[in-house]
């Protein structure tokens, strides 16, 4: 929440349908109200995260539709944008009733009044060129719309058809070059460019992106299957195209925390190989999935755009990607490292009444009863950072194993920090970064069994790290500490942590 804050340009979901049905991979099947508090929480949780110029897009069927409306009205507002209708499915054979062959994407907007208009380039085919640093597609039917006439008008046929006058006009098009001659067949049509940064035209209410290419290009990838009922690849990249289309914008943050197969992902690198942007991609996701199909989906498209039975068509399509994947404990996790604290013979005694024992395991029992507990920041484990453990849940029922946390990680996503160097030198871990509000934090890690005080004053002057200089707004270090500190501006590590882990 702290890195992000207010930095999603877009964000796409693919939630459970809640229709019941088997043969997903997770649960699907909630009474109504339930479903919906789900939902609820989660887009309350992200809205903090969105932009003033982002969107958010649900994709749902006619099971839930009207709920989650009124859902997303409850969060939104009167931001809506709009209601598309996405065939997902042609012919449908019986049907008791009516063939559904359709889906819904609701899209709303951050801030409507604010919110720049989506775009479709609905007739762009890959002729783009670039003229004095800008960008444009060539559009080939508008001359014949201009003119009114039905069919290909050929440049040719301009001056027999439509006169002199107007083949001058298109002639001092192609000397100031508006225009582009495209050969068609015998002749040429002429292309006008459109800027590709400001043009467009706008998302029509009824778009078709079909389940069976999501199915078949999971299984492109992987022949043996894996996933159920993926998301169509061009639906997302629709989607995501239409809200990054400018190039102020190909730099944004895409989010979606019903991750399923990684379809984000890929739209968001085959947009990024399209047209060159820097687009970024967070997903989220909890099932076994995210080792057998999200991540392997992500490396396999990096490395060639083109796949046929899991093997690439055009590995010379492959480029330079990094990504960063991150597993949080989960709710059992925490729950299982809670530890109370052994109770005396008094206390013991006390507990036997009903009453007293329910007022003070709700008031005090995570306060104090289990203050330390690995799950709540054991500050004593503080003592040496890089061996902090916790037990972490196995495959198997009723088994966990300790497992080390990265606290070095998690308290750089708790400052909201953007990491610029990150080393370890003479046994301290150095991070250098800043916040969203563009402080310049030092951050420095040491193992207080190894490294005292004493220690810590010569490695930060031996490093040209100055407390009592103006080259950092805060410092941070793990530990009690003698430095001099004339700004105020050293603050210990053990208990910032804590207070972010715990800040409403």
């Amino acid at each position: 929440m702290e890195r992000y804050r207010e930095q999603v340009k877009c964000i796409y979901i693919d939630p459970p349908y809640n229709t019941g049905g088997d043969g997903f991979p997770y649960k699907d099947g909630y009474i109504h109200s339930s479903w919906l508090a789900m939902l609820f929480d989660r887009v309350l949780a992200m809205l903090l995260l969105m932009s003033r110029e982002s969107s958010f897009a649900v994709s749902i069927d006619d099971n839930e539709v009207h709920r989650l409306d009124l859902c997303l009205r409850e969060v939104f507002g009167e931001n809506k944008i709009g209601e598309l209708c996405v065939i997902r499915a042609e012919g449908g054979g019986l049907a008791k009733q009516v063939v559904k062959g359709h889906d819904y994407l609701l899209l709303y907007a951050r801030a409507i009044r604010t919110f720049p208009p989506l775009l479709r380039p609905k007739d762009i085919r890959g002729d783009i060129v670039e003229v004095k640093g800008r960008r444009y597609w060539i559009e080939t039917d508008w001359l014949r719309k201009k003119f009114g006439k039905y069919g290909t008008l050929l440049y040719e046929d301009i001056e027999r058809i439509k006169g002199k006058k107007k083949k001058e006009e298109i002639d001092q098009g192609l000397r100031e070059g508006r225009y582009r001659l495209i050969k068609k067949g015998s002749g040429h049509i002429v292309g006008r460019l459109r800027s590709v940064d400001e043009d467009g035209s706008k998302f029509y209410s009824v778009v078709k992106h079909l389940n069976a290419d999501g199915m078949n290009e999971v299984l492109a990838l992987f022949p043996r299957g894996g996933f159920g009922y993926p998301k169509p690849l061009g639906l997302c990249e629709q989607y995501i195209r239409g809200s990054t289309f400018s190039r102020r914008y190909w730099d944004a943050v895409i989010l979606d925390y019903f991750a399923g197969s990684g379809t984000t992902a890929h739209a968001v690198i085959n947009l990024n190989r399209e047209d060159g942007g820097n687009r970024k991609y967070i997903l989220v996701e909890m099932a076994h999935y995210f080792d057998t199909v999200l991540m392997p989906r992500i490396k396999k498209v990096v490395y060639s755009k083109d796949w046929k039975d899991g093997q690439p068509t055009s590995p010379d399509t492959g480029i330079s990607h990094a990504f960063k994947y991150i597993r949080i404990e989960s709710y059992e996790d925490t729950l299982n490292n809670l530890k109370l604290k052994p109770k005396t013979k008094a206390q013991q005694k006390t507990f036997t009444y009903p009453e007293f024992k329910e007022d003070y395991m709700l008031g005090y029992w995570l306060d104090v009863e289990t203050k330390d507990s690995p799950s709540l920041l054991d500050l004593k484990a503080l003592e040496n950072p890089f061996d902090y453990k916790m037990r972490i849940a196995t495959k198997s029922v009723a088994e966990s194993r300790p497992v080390k946390i990265d606290l070095i990680e998690t308290f750089n996503w708790l400052l909201g920090l953007k990491v610029k160097y990150i080393y370890r030198k003479q046994g301290f871990f150095v991070v250098q970064g800043r916040n969203l509000k563009d402080e310049s934090i030092l951050i420095v890690w040491r193992n207080l069994k190894e490294h005292d005080n004493e220690t810590l004053e010569k490695f930060l002057e031996k490093s040209g790290y100055n407390p009592r200089d103006t080259e950092f707004d805060k410092i941070y270090v793990n530990g009690d500490h003698t430095l001099e500190d004339p700004f105020n501006k050293v603050r210990v590590i053990d208990q910032e942590f804590r207070n972010l882990m715990f800040q409403e």
